[in-house]
């Protein structure tokens, strides 16, 4: 029997171990859920209250289902850790796994398994933030995400940004991070998918809108793929001698890009057709570009 079936309790924590957590164990009334160990099939219950959840590291897997009863969360937190949390797909829709909770927020702070969409179809969620765990968004990560308008990178350790990550995101408004150096070398792959900076228009720099002249920071040696790619806020660029490399279209189609200024180095730069599109009419080139690539 649930001893706590008719408790009123609102908040509940189940520490780390590897014991699981029985559904039965949960009283109707909970609001607040934060737990450390694999779920038994919390699907089996209705949790009409249940508005957060928070799954500490000691989560290791996501089972398909698992939160379709639970039509009130609408906070979502997934602690920061360095290993992977599986997930499942819904096997009747193959949608995520919160695809039917009206999930409004939600932190990330672990890397997902790559062919596991916990988010996909999410059509509720208007905000995500990405924590140190995870290193790569995986393809279609967030597709159908619709209602979705703020992703936050501050913190995070994205190196990748697969494609289609955010495909059918059209509510997309603003990019959010705190380190522009780390920004820069994020790869996206997006042949057939505008990405993140194209479709929101406004990349925020703690805060501060990223408009005008935009200076690479002196410690980035590589600016990833598109990493800059449709950006129309900026309408000046300074590279410094640090930059060795500068990926596939960082800085093409950026509509009011006019002006770029490589500074003086004796060492080459090598660079991938990174201005297509761009309307340069002002550049100044102060070294030399490696063999067979070009601006």
């Amino acid at each position: 029997p649930n001893a706590f079936a008719k408790s009123g309790i609102k908040s509940m924590t189940f520490e780390d171990g590897e014991e699981f957590l029985m559904s039965a164990m949960l009283p109707t009334s909970i609001e607040r859920l934060r737990f450390g160990r694999n779920a038994d099939h919390l699907s089996t219950v209705d949790l009409p209250n249940l508005t957060h959840v928070t799954l500490t590291p000691g989560v290791k897997i996501l089972y398909p289902n698992e939160f379709e009863q639970c039509t009130a969360l609408t906070d979502l937190v997934i602690e920061d850790a360095a290993d992977t949390i599986s997930s499942g797909i819904d096997s009747y829709n193959h949608c995520g796994i919160f695809a039917a909770c009206p999930i409004e927020r939600a932190h990330v702070g672990r890397h997902i398994r790559s062919d596991k969409l916990p988010f996909a179809g999410c059509t509720t969620l208007d905000s995500l933030s990405l924590g140190s765990g995870v290193k790569t968004i995986p393809n279609s990560a967030f597709k159908g995400c619709t209602a979705l308008r703020i992703v936050n990178f501050s913190g995070s350790s994205v190196e990748m940004i697969d494609n289609f990550a955010f495909q059918g995101c059209d509510s997309l408004q603003a990019v959010h991070i705190s380190d522009l150096a780390a920004w820069c070398r994020i790869s996206s792959y997006a042949f057939d998918d505008p990405p993140l900076l194209a479709r929101t228009g406004h990349l925020y720099l703690n805060g501060t809108l990223v408009e005008g002249h935009l200076t690479i920071p002196d410690s980035v040696e590589n600016i990833g793929d598109y990493a800059f790619y449709g950006y129309d806020k900026i309408t000046s660029l300074t590279i410094p001698t640090g930059v060795q490399y500068v990926y596939a279209n960082a800085f093409a189609d950026c509509p009011n890009l006019s002006q770029v200024y490589i500074e003086d180095d004796s060492s080459p730069l090598y660079m991938d057709e990174f201005f297509t599109g761009s309307p340069i009419d002002t550049l100044y080139l102060g070294r030399g570009l490696g063999p067979d690539l070009s601006i």
